[in-house]
């Protein structure tokens, strides 16, 4: 899904970003994005590097997306964000990255991804 939705987003001359919840998987989705869509159009941004951050899919973690929604807000320039490991939204540390982006980006859509998310009365009672 997610890649359906950069190449759109590619396509249709938007920009898109892609977050991950710590920089390792931050840099193995990038290089996974460069074969997939070249090394012009995807970017890289974590808190100890930065490539072709201007590129039309930049992969970052979600606190460098909250940094940008909080600096740039209705302005910013995104159309999509891919927010993976959703989950972490409930962290109590660093949920905070992942509420930010979706209160401060009113234009922007989100499709979230997690494959962990726990439901509320999943466990069984005695």
């Amino acid at each position: 899904m997610a890649s359906a939705l950069l190449f759109a987003s590619l396509a249709r001359g938007d920009r898109a970003v892609y977050t991950c919840p710590i920089k390792a998987l931050v840099n193995e989705k990038w290089m996974a994005l460069c074969r997939e869509f070249g090394p012009d159009n995807v970017g890289l941004s974590t808190g100890d590097a930065s490539v072709n951050r201007d590129a039309p899919i930049l992969c970052c973690t979600a606190e460098i997306l909250a940094n940008i929604a909080l600096r740039e807000a209705e302005d910013a320039s995104i159309d999509e964000v891919v927010m993976d490991e959703f989950h972490y939204y409930a962290d109590r540390d660093r949920g905070v990255a992942w509420q930010t982006p979706l209160l401060t980006l009113p234009y922007t859509r989100f499709p979230l991804m997690s494959a962990t998310l726990a439901t509320r009365g999943s466990s069984k009672r005695r």
